[in-house]
């Protein structure tokens, strides 16, 4: 959280992008502003986008072996669930 200062932020937009809508950059204190300043910020915002996303892992789902488990538990929760159900609808009758 920024409190009492005055920051410059460096939105980038990509609609087009999978992986993210927008991106924030907060720009260093000191940086004088110059003419073409706002170009060079934002082509910069986007090599270092694009660097995170050529550099993230690939693969970071679960892992097949873990679904079925996870659909054993579910199963298994279920099968709880309806037993409780019944036997709330006997006791009610």
């Amino acid at each position: 959280m920024i409190r009492g200062a005055k920051r410059t932020i460096v939105v980038l937009k990509v609609p087009s992008c999978k992986y993210f809508e927008q991106a924030y950059f907060i720009v260093k204190d000191g940086v004088e502003n110059r003419k073409n300043l706002k170009k060079d910020m934002v082509n910069e915002a986007s090599k270092i986008a694009m660097q995170a996303i050529m550099d993230a892992p690939e693969g970071q789902s679960v892992p097949k072996k873990y679904g079925v488990y996870y659909l054993l538990y579910f199963s298994l929760g279920m099968f709880v669930c309806s037993l409780i159900c019944g036997a709330l609808i006997v006791l009610m009758l």
